[in-house]
């Protein structure tokens, strides 16, 4: 597979995509002051008439994974970027491009499921919603979720672009130059 301009434009919009989620959900927290008699959370007492909390992506191992996977995801599209086109890693590529496909798709999805968790809480096991406490974490949270699924959409088409490359789908004969 030879390098296009098309891909490497792609290329950069997965980059540029799955750093900013990374990035986004890194710097995303928030601290909340509670009153007496609100316990949805592991608390930390700091005065007599209430409790701190932080809320950060540290709190929940899947924004943990989801961050490791979208800057695992940009420096692979920008090492792919750099790559010499005579190259004989190219071979490779397509298979390390579904790789990272589907693990963005577990990183999406696993912090997809836990935003959902904070938003709604789960009545069973008598967790509480948090993000009406915490809505400016929640907000950039979800920001982050959708512009990793973006990249991961992006991700996906170029996957695609490279199989019907490689594989011929449509068994299309190529013109010859005679």
């Amino acid at each position: 597979m030879a390098k296009t301009k098309i891909s490497i434009g792609v290329r950069f919009i997965i980059f540029a995509t799955t750093l900013a989620a990374a990035l986004t959900m890194l710097s995303t927290t928030q601290m909340v002051h509670m009153k007496d008699g609100y316990t949805f959370l592991p608390s930390y007492k700091n005065s007599n008439n209430g409790y701190s909390f932080k809320a950060t992506y540290k709190n929940w191992n899947s924004f943990q994974f989801f961050i490791a996977v979208n800057f695992l995801g940009a420096a692979y599209n920008l090492l792919v970027i750099i790559l010499p086109d005579g190259s004989r890693l190219w071979k490779l590529v397509v298979v390390l491009d579904m790789v990272i496909t589907m693990v963005l798709v577990a990183s999406c999805a696993a912090a997809l499921e836990t935003y959902a968790l904070l938003k709604n809480g789960n009545i069973q096991a008598s967790w509480q919603p948090i993000c009406r406490f915490v809505p400016i974490f929640c907000a950039k949270a979800l920001g982050a979720i959708v512009t990793c699924i973006c990249g991961l959409f992006t991700n996906t088409l170029l996957l695609f672009y490279s199989f019907h490359i490689i594989f011929n789908p449509l068994l299309i004969k190529p013109e010859d130059d005679n």
